[in-house]
């Protein structure tokens, strides 16, 4: 969808070579708190796929963003949180709220999209995530949908957590397709002229990277 978009997507392995079973979800939950909760690392790998993506010839290096799903969603929150720079913004979709997001120390630059289930994070978790990017006077727009829990963009019903929703799925995608196209506007060129994203997911975690599209 992102390359129908105007954009070139990537998607990078967090997880990395680590010799776990990733089909085995008893594996993924032990490997996960490892680098969820080591938030350097986290923003480490993410930044080493950034760099991969700005090396493309067709990308754009200037407009860069983050897309992620579920842990990834997690890991884009803490990137921003972070002050990481390189990303114009991020898109977090159902990430984790409640554990593993770092203190908030200087200026949020990159600007952030949250889309959450209404039934999957607790209202303290919520206000505790607001404080944080108020802290660092991040831009951030919120969307919760109601009666929606986790992984609402999951199609496979067989998933052993979470339940899919089209309302959320399609109403969330709409707000990407319009949080990027203003991210990556410029006041000479349309966005789906130059720009790139990176995206990450759960799964194995994948980081997508969007980037605009260079000349």
């Amino acid at each position: 969808m992102l390359s129908e978009m105007g954009y070139v997507g990537f998607a990078a392995d967090i997880f990395g070579d680590h010799g776990y079973d990733l089909t085995n979800l008893t594996e993924v939950f032990t490997l996960l708190p490892s680098i969820r909760d080591d938030v350097p690392l986290f923003v480490k790998r993410i930044n080493a796929a950034i760099e991969t993506v700005k090396g493309l010839d067709n990308v754009d290096p200037e407009n860069i963003a983050l897309i992620g799903y579920c842990f990834g969603g997690t890991g884009v929150i803490s990137y921003a949180l972070s002050g990481e720079t390189q990303a114009k913004g991020i898109v977090s979709y159902h990430g984790g709220l409640s554990a593993g997001l770092p203190p908030v120390t200087g200026a949020i630059t990159a600007k952030m999209l949250i889309e959450s289930g209404g039934d999957d994070d607790a209202s303290s978790s919520i206000e505790d995530l607001e404080k944080a990017m108020n802290s660092g006077d991040a831009t951030w727009e919120y969307s919760r949908y109601s009666g929606v829990v986790h992984s609402f963009t999951n199609w496979d019903d067989a998933a052993p957590f979470g339940v899919y929703d089209v309302r959320a799925d399609v109403t969330s995608w709409d707000h990407t397709e319009s949080f990027l196209s203003t991210l990556f506007a410029t006041d000479d060129a349309p966005a789906d002229e130059s720009s790139a994203f990176v995206q990450m997911m759960a799964f194995p975690a994948f980081v997508y990277v969007a980037a605009a599209l260079g000349s």
